[in-house]
């Protein structure tokens, strides 16, 4: 990726998906290197944002269904959790 940092950086300013380098770095881990080459910068900010959203919805979702069945699974203790 250090070759592409040019690339990387325009994709970021160009994003949507805020300014923390954790969170960026998470997202952009997700993106094949071997895409890098291949990708525009204006391609790769619109791919970050369709994943961050992807993200978000996937939790927006998960936060639902917890609410709705009123437990959460517990994989350490391997059970389900009762919230009130």
């Amino acid at each position: 990726m250090a070759n592409h940092s040019v690339k990387i950086n325009r994709a970021f300013t160009q994003s949507q998906i805020g300014k923390f380098p954790r969170a960026r770095a998470e997202v952009l881990s997700l993106v094949p290197d071997s895409l890098l080459p291949w990708i525009s910068s204006r391609s790769l900010a619109l791919l970050l944002d369709a994943l961050d959203r992807s993200h978000r919805n996937g939790r927006t979702v998960e936060a639902q269904s917890i609410l709705a069945e009123g437990a959460i699974y517990d994989p350490q203790q391997n059970k389900l959790r009762e919230i009130a």
